[in-house]
């Protein structure tokens, strides 16, 4: 083939026609990649989120938790005020363990156990 002529030309045209589409084809790809990912990192922004929330209910109780076992123990409590305190423990106790215990954890993101192994 020479250069300018009409083969060379319509051979240029086919390849350069070819290399457009794969171009084209290739962004169509990468646009619907980048789409799934930016879906996945939100989703996965999400969930941590949803941890991050039950991990601050879950601090709160353990916090309000030390503070009844201090008041349990220093001495001051009639016995039926002590059995409140002890109430109230205990209830505190319940509610950690159903949000991440057992087969119907609170604490879920998407079916997904947020504290079980």
């Amino acid at each position: 083939m020479r250069i300018g002529d009409r083969a060379s030309w319509g051979a240029w045209s086919s390849y350069r026609s070819g290399v457009s589409a794969l171009r084209a084809g290739a962004e169509s790809v990468q646009a619907h990649e980048i789409a799934a990912v930016t879906s996945q990192v939100e989703n996965a922004k999400d969930m941590a989120r949803t941890r991050d929330g039950w991990t601050g209910s879950i601090q709160s109780m353990m916090g309000r938790m030390g503070e009844l076992a201090v008041t349990a123990n220093d001495g001051t409590l009639f016995a039926m005020d002590a059995a409140h305190v002890q109430v109230e423990f205990d209830q505190m106790q319940q509610a950690i363990q159903e949000v991440t215990s057992g087969p119907n954890a609170m604490g879920q993101f998407n079916g997904h156990f947020l504290f079980q192994a």
